[in-house]
């Protein structure tokens, strides 16, 4: 058995996708089985995105793993924390203008994170985050700015984390 896993992201095909496939090869090498290896291929190849893979250096969300990795993370500088639930249709609104804000090169140095409520509950529930999503942005663990609800600017977002860079 061979595997085609991520060809897309493979060097000589820089195109994102998200299908796996398993190729099952018999030693026989019947006409059948080859033409099943073809259209799995062929599956994995159309289901690229014309969008080429690119690497950045700037920021992204950070997942919170711990009560420990907020504190250690949040304590010093500025941050923007995304609150959110994975069933919030809401917050799922809301997440490309936070993306948008983490991606801007000017915040090198600004810690950029999400929290899932069903992964942290008790550290939502110790920063007073009362409904999903809610942005706040932090300067060395003191809230600046809080956003709740949907339908906050990408513009909106970058202006606050400018406002406690300054």
């Amino acid at each position: 058995m061979y595997v085609v896993s991520d060809l897309c992201s493979a060097k000589h095909f820089p195109y994102k996708t998200d299908v796996s496939i398993a190729v099952f090869f018999r030693q026989s090498g019947h006409m059948r089985t080859r033409h099943l290896i073809l259209i799995g291929l062929l599956a994995v190849l159309t289901s690229c995105s014309d969008e080429p893979v690119t690497t950045s250096s700037t920021n992204s969300l950070v997942d919170i793993t711990s009560q420990e990795h907020f504190d250690t993370n949040v304590q010093q500088g500025v941050s923007l924390v995304f609150y959110h639930a994975s069933w919030c249709t809401k917050c799922a609104a809301q997440r490309p203008a936070v993306e948008g804000v983490s991606e801007d090169s000017r915040f090198g140095d600004v810690f950029f994170a999400e929290v899932e409520f069903e992964d942290f509950s008790t550290l939502v529930k110790q920063r007073g985050i009362a409904g999903f999503p809610t942005v706040v942005v932090y300067k060395n663990n003191e809230e600046q700015k809080r956003f709740t609800g949907q339908g906050h600017s990408q513009e909106e977002l970058t202006q606050a984390v400018l406002n406690a860079q300054n």
